[in-house]
């Protein structure tokens, strides 16, 4: 990964500012929907957004697994 390391927070304040991604957030979201399934590609067409690593999320959520008995 390049020295620039994914950053939600700039990712949600281009969006808002600019009304796009910009720099490597971009990247990465083209680079994500180039290598998920074709069923992504034919959603494309529709109000879309970006594509967010889930390792950008680390630290902001939290998972709790529970067991039904």
């Amino acid at each position: 990964m390049p020295k620039d390391r994914y950053s939600l927070r700039r990712l949600i304040k281009n969006v808002l500012q600019r009304k796009t991604a910009t720099g490597f957030e971009l990247d990465v979201s083209n680079e994500l929907s180039r290598s998920i399934s074709v069923d992504w590609e034919k959603r494309k067409g529709e109000p879309g957004g970006y594509l967010v690593p889930s390792g950008a999320f680390d630290g902001l959520m939290t998972r709790d697994v529970t067991v039904g008995g």
